[in-house]
């Protein structure tokens, strides 16, 4: 120790390069010490933006598949097909009317477009949209509503995913994906017929049933993108 002191003191160039070399070591340590604090600092930041990203698509996606299986008895969509004939024979057709019940709740009009395009065309409906609440961060959700290609004609299956990575703002490099299935048929149909002062009508009225759902979690888009 005493050594190094004189040396430090000393005025030969050895000196100034001792100290020199020491200042330098003394440098790289700070450096490295900053260095790992700001890791361990923006590590925290990006954790806590996970857990909120996550938190956030998690409650829509249950919003969304506790909203859908809300969407039964009084509160069924159904589809009502009134045909008027000229008369009991029910040959000639006078004319035909398409009506449907209105859903109530969150995401009823989603839901309820997709049902009426899918009755009306007899193909997939899709759909895109933002989820916007203030205070939380923006969710996205794809849902399509298709005929269910592993039971018979009358079964459906209705697909939402929800992530943070919403179309038109920067992509997460991971993004929470969660994955709504819902089952739903259309066993639920009842005909009447009547006559009235003009003609003879017939009414077939078709209730939609949502019966059971599944809600999955893929971490991240890579992993979302094959499934």
């Amino acid at each position: 120790m005493k050594t190094i002191r004189k040396k430090l003191r000393s005025d030969r160039g050895s000196s100034m390069v001792l100290a020199l070399f020491l200042m330098l070591v003394a440098l790289m340590v700070s450096h490295t010490i900053l260095a790992a604090a700001a890791t361990a600092g923006q590590n925290v930041v990006q954790q806590r933006e996970s857990q909120q990203a996550y938190l956030t698509v998690s409650s829509a996606a249950e919003t969304f598949r506790d909203s859908v299986l809300s969407f039964n008895g009084d509160n069924s969509f159904r589809r009502m097909v009134t045909t008027r004939y000229k008369d009991a024979s029910q040959v000639e057709v006078l004319s035909t009317q398409t009506t449907y019940t209105t859903l109530s709740g969150p995401f009823s009009k989603e839901v309820e477009n997709g049902l009426k395009y899918l009755m009306d065309f007899g193909t997939a409906y899709t759909k895109t949209c933002t989820i916007q609440v203030e205070g939380y961060e923006d969710v996205s959700m794809e849902m399509t509503l298709d005929k269910d290609p592993d039971f018979s004609e009358g079964k459906y299956v209705l697909t939402a995913v929800f992530s943070n990575a919403v179309p038109g703002k920067p992509i997460p490099e991971a993004p929470c994906r969660m994955k709504v299935t819902i089952r739903a048929n259309t066993d639920d149909l009842k005909d009447e017929a009547g006559q009235d002062e003009n003609n003879v009508w017939t009414r077939r009225t078709v209730t939609w049933a949502f019966t059971t759902a599944k809600m999955e979690r893929a971490d991240t888009a890579k992993k979302g993108a094959g499934s």
